[in-house]
């Protein structure tokens, strides 16, 4: 990803950008008719699908819009490294678990990785190194993008440089790609090697669960797929207990965190839900030295996919309740 690429996607976010808040404005302009025109003619029956179906069109689209404008317009990672003194946060994981998926922005709410990056950017800059080929910034950590030939090198500097290493220790799929997967168990070893105890933070299975269903950890849905995270990731968790001087108790699989302290001494954490995850990775900030973020209770309201959903689902009532009183 060259300098006159990502001029070209910033360019076009802009203009994504305010195509998707015209769509939004059209979609409750479309909606408005509906009262207004039943007051002006109240006899002339007007058919409510010939706004409400284009009004939906049109909010569904600025969604669309909205989020793929807020991929484009991420700065890459290089850029936002120059522009931020502090250390940065490196994300190491298997490149199939990124939601890279242009559909994927008509999802409700915050992409897991956005979750993550939001806390750990209070460390510092949070990056990862992007997909070989991959034309578009996925949600979440900023992406650097190297050749291929290169990535081994970069990554060991990366690692080096960085104040904290996020390994995502678990698989969604059975069927890896091996290229990929062989790749990650490089990175886990030279982790290993490189970095000191307290610079390394282990997502387990379990945790990535909860973030990528939004936290309702107590729903038979997110054990399920806990458990299937679990079998699919066997073989990164075994390396790594081969790899560090103490190996990990039994336990451990019923932890969502792993950090460390001085020595290797584990800690493992467990988060109680997914909006608290500050509150969860209290202990990790403790550890590093710094002054953990505060929970925000109110985190929905930063989404402002959510926002708008719930806005417009509160219009969209008021006006079908008074298209209703004025039909009578």
């Amino acid at each position: 990803m060259n300098r006159s690429e990502h001029g070209e996607h910033s360019t076009f976010g802009q203009w994504l950008k305010g195509l998707g808040v015209f769509a939004l404005i059209g979609a409750f302009a479309l909606l408005l008719t509906i009262p207004i025109w039943k007051l002006v003619h109240p006899l002339n029956k007007y058919p409510l699908e010939m706004a409400v179906y284009p009004s939906i069109i049109l909010f569904l689209s600025s969604l669309f819009l909205i989020g793929l404008s807020k991929r484009m317009l991420r700065p890459y990672a290089k850029a936002l490294i120059e522009s931020d003194a502090r250390k940065h946060v490196l994300l190491l994981r298997p490149f199939a678990e990124d939601e890279r998926s242009i559909w994927s922005e008509f999802m409700y709410g915050e992409k897991y990785e956005e979750v993550l990056a939001g806390v750990l950017s209070h460390i510092g800059p949070v990056i990862a190194v992007g997909r070989p080929g991959e034309r578009l910034n996925p949600s979440g950590a900023s992406r650097l993008y190297v050749p291929d030939e290169e990535w081994k090198e970069t990554v060991s500097r990366l690692m080096s440089s960085a104040r904290l290493v996020v390994l995502f220790l678990f698989s969604s799929s059975t069927k890896k790609d091996r290229a990929a997967s062989v790749g990650f168990t490089w990175e886990i070893d030279q982790a290993c090697k490189v970095l000191q105890p307290q610079q390394l933070l282990l997502m387990l299975p379990r945790g990535a669960a909860i973030l990528k269903t939004r936290g309702y950890y107590e729903l038979l849905y997110t054990k399920r797929k806990s458990k299937s995270y679990l079998r699919a990731s066997k073989g990164y968790l075994d390396r790594l207990n081969h790899l560090l001087p103490h190996p990990l108790p039994p336990e451990a699989g019923e932890a969502d965190y792993i950090f460390f302290t001085q020595g290797w001494t584990h800690r493992l954490v467990r988060a109680r839900k997914f909006q608290n995850l500050a509150s969860t990775l209290k202990p990790l900030f403790q550890n590093l030295g710094l002054k953990p973020p505060k929970q925000n209770y109110w985190y929905f309201l930063h989404e402002p996919k959510t926002i708008m959903m719930v806005v417009y689902i509160l219009v969209f009532g008021m006006v079908k309740f008074l298209a209703g009183l004025l039909n009578k």
